[in-house]
C-alpha cells in the first residue's frame, strides 16, 4: 500500500517535470511518513484534553460534581503535565495516551 502510494506521488512530480529522480524526493516523502504517527498522537491528545475540558463543563452544568467530573479534572491537569515525567518511544503523549 505504501510502495502504491508512494509510486503515485512520484508519478504525478514526475509528469510536471521529467527530470526528476527517485533519489529527489524519497528522502523528503519518507520525513513525512516518519512524522505522521507523532502528528497522530498529539492531535489524539489534544481532542482528549478539549473533550475534558467539554465534559466538565457539561457535567456540572447538568449533574453538579460527581465523579466523574473530578476524572474530568484529573485528565486536563496531568495530561500536560505527565509528558514532562515521561518522554515516550514516539514522543510527547504516547504512554498517558496507551495507559486510558
Amino acid at each position: 500500500m505504501v510502495s502504491g502510494l508512494l509510486y503515485s506521488i512520484f508519478d504525478r512530480i514526475r509528469s510536471k517535470n521529467p527530470n526528476i529522480t527517485p533519489e529527489h524526493i524519497l528522502p523528503g516523502i519518507l520525513i513525512i511518513f516518519m512524522h505522521l504517527p507523532i502528528m497522530l498522537i498529539i492531535a489524539s491528545a489534544i481532542s482528549l484534553i478539549v473533550s475534558a475540558i467539554l465534559g466538565v463543563i457539561l457535567d456540572i452544568t447538568f449533574n453538579g460534581i460527581s465523579e466523574k467530573t473530578i476524572m474530568y479534572i484529573f485528565v486536563i491537569v496531568f495530561l500536560p503535565i505527565f509528558p514532562q515525567v515521561y518522554k515516550g518511544r514516539f514522543g510527547t503523549y504516547s504512554m498517558f495516551i496507551i495507559s486510558f
